[in-house]
């Protein structure tokens, strides 16, 4: 008990020592010692927190294990069948089919020939229903329709040589270009409504 004593008594007295020191040097060289004596006791805590932080991290393992290793294992499933990457696969794939087959009469941004093939940029006809779209791809189109106001009354021939992939690739890629945002459409849809 009295080496105790002895040891915290001795404690005192060079804390007492040290901060008249300190007084006495920070009197002479006219700067403040505190920031340093607070970046020392950072300094204490950190190396407190490093000897600790073995334990800590097995407390947090054995408390969250099945947290910490099933989260990153859902994100990446998550993540990899994610429909909006689907969505750019398809809206990708229906770019090149669209200029293939349809960029003759729909121009390459879209805007059509006024008065005589209809937008598809920004097209309330397109955009307002997509069993209609797909039907109007597949099938084609006689007789006159209005689009964003506007009478057009020219014919579209039928794409029925086109996949049904093919087809949703194309609608997902003029449906989600040039102002336009729909949500996706599936070779599945197309095939429901391929029969007449």
């Amino acid at each position: 008990m009295a080496s105790a004593e002895l040891q915290i008594n001795c404690r005192k007295e060079l804390n007492r020592k040290g901060r008249k020191e300190d007084a006495r040097i920070a009197r002479r060289t006219r700067i403040s010692l505190r920031p340093l004596r607070e970046s020392l006791r950072s300094l204490r805590f950190s190396s407190y927190f490093l000897q600790k932080t073995p334990e800590i991290l097995y407390h947090l393992y054995n408390s969250m294990t099945k947290t910490f290793l099933l989260f990153p294992v859902l994100f990446l499933l998550v993540s990899a069948f994610s429909p909006a990457d689907e969505l750019a696969d398809s809206v990708k794939r229906g770019g090149a089919v669209y200029t293939s087959t349809c960029v003759s009469c729909h121009q390459v941004n879209g805007a059509g020939v006024p008065g005589v093939f209809p937008p598809l940029a920004k097209s309330d006809y397109l955009m307002g229903d997509a069993k209609r779209a797909i039907r109007t791809v597949l099938h084609g189109l006689e007789g006159e329709i209005t689009v964003n106001g506007e009478p057009y009354n020219q014919q579209m021939p039928a794409q029925s040589h086109l996949t049904d992939e093919q087809v949703a690739d194309v609608l997902n890629y003029v449906r989600n270009t040039w102002g336009n945002k729909g949500p996706a459409l599936t070779p599945a849809q197309v095939k429901a409504e391929r029969q007449p």
